[in-house]
């Protein structure tokens, strides 16, 4: 994703249409900065996890931990890889015709990408491997003090909303799982190993002295963090990520 969006960013200050440069037409900002907040979220998700990774690794993760790890595993496996491919081929498109032709590179992208959901998984297995990790009974109760955690740091207005919607997400995961039984349950996995992945997607809510999250709260991280959380309510709202692709660059 990373690698996709500087290509993506250097040819649209290269590449004229209607009269400008596509980094000066607002829709085409608009495009690229909503692939930036879809980068941000990945980073962060993968990188939170090889945090408690190395924690473990050191002895330093308690049992708790241990079951955070164990559940975020498999979904920052699956969440990334599908946001890989979605997001590689969006910057396939930004390129027009060029972004098809084999010599320009641009193939191969999509191509590694899409081999993430299927040898890391595929994407059912990770989320069977979900339901696994649910057995030892303290990963979703982990994940909740874990989100409390993020929430109890932000002091951004807007953040607080998402914290508020990530806690919202999680007790419907909660009380799914309690209704839920047997072949149910397994149907509605892959929905269901998506939501600890979304709770995660405010890349800012991350509390300060952890390896990924030194970012100040008008940061690109942060500024990301808030687009991705009001990306399912701008339905009616056509207001732009403008902002978050200038914060991208200077990060």
């Amino acid at each position: 994703m990373r690698r996709g969006l500087a290509l993506a960013r250097d040819y649209a200050k290269k590449r004229v249409a209607f009269g400008a440069p596509l980094a000066e037409k607002p829709l085409h900002v608009d495009t690229l900065a909503g692939l930036q907040a879809e980068y941000e979220a990945g980073f962060h998700l993968a990188f939170f996890a090889v945090e408690l990774l190395g924690r473990d690794e050191t002895d330093g993760l308690d049992a708790a931990g241990k079951d955070l790890l164990r559940l975020l595993t498999p979904v920052a496996k699956l969440v990334t890889g599908k946001q890989s491919v979605a997001v590689l081929s969006e910057i396939m498109e930004s390129f027009g015709g060029a972004g098809y032709v084999e010599d320009t590179g641009l193939p191969a992208l999509l191509r590694d990408a899409q081999v993430f959901s299927i040898w890391e998984g595929t994407t059912n297995v990770l989320s069977l491997d979900v339901l696994r990790a649910l057995q030892s009974g303290g990963a979703l109760s982990a994940l909740q003090i874990e989100i409390e955690t993020l929430a109890s740091g932000v002091r951004d207005v807007r953040l607080l909303e998402c914290a508020k919607a990530a806690q919202s997400a999680l007790l419907r995961t909660q009380q799914w799982i309690t209704k839920a039984s047997g072949g149910g349950m397994e149907a509605g996995a892959r929905r269901f190993a998506m939501t600890p992945g979304s709770c995660f997607r405010a890349p800012a809510a991350v509390p300060p002295g952890t390896v990924v999250a030194r970012s100040r709260e008008g940061s690109a991280s942060a500024v990301c963090g808030r687009a991705l959380c009001e990306k399912r309510s701008r339905c009616h709202d056509f207001g732009g990520y403008r902002s978050v692709i200038g914060a991208g660059e200077r990060q």
